[in-house]
């Protein structure tokens, strides 16, 4: 991913802020040729889904415990 890719106004207003100073954080090295910049990204992916999920889970539980 690129500054280009992120500095484009389609993107820049299709998602937060936030959302793009955390892919700018998480990007692959430069040198990363492209097949391991896409698992980079699947990685980075399954990454913030594990995190949804357990938040999902810890705010299911918090709320039984009402």
């Amino acid at each position: 991913m690129t500054e280009e890719f992120l500095s484009d106004p389609r993107i820049v207003n299709a998602v937060t802020p936030e959302v793009l100073q955390f892919l700018r954080d998480n990007q692959a090295p430069a040198d990363t040729g492209l097949d391991e910049e896409i698992g980079h990204w699947i990685g980075v992916t399954a990454c913030v889904l594990t995190e949804l999920a357990q938040a999902k889970q810890k705010i299911r539980e918090l709320e039984a415990d009402k």
